[in-house]
């Protein structure tokens, strides 16, 4: 298995018959990828971070509302 691509590992599978004057006919050739170690769905990756950017959100309103902050209209 070949890490080709970030986060893929890809396997690749080949069906060679070798002729007896030396020349090679290709039977079969598939090419797939696979998740390798560690890798991380782009869905749960960005759930995580919207996640975090709604609490770090959620705690910047609730702060800002329990700080009573006073405008001055006019100046």
């Amino acid at each position: 298995m070949d890490q080709d691509t970030e986060g893929l590992d890809k396997i690749e599978t080949r069906g060679n018959l070798t002729r007896g004057d030396g020349s090679v006919e290709v039977l079969e050739h598939s090419i797939r990828y696979e998740p390798a170690d560690g890798y991380v769905r782009v869905e749960e990756f960005c759930n995580g971070h919207l996640g975090w950017l709604r609490e770090f959100l959620l705690r910047v309103f609730e702060e800002g509302l329990a700080a009573k902050f006073q405008f001055q209209h006019g100046a």
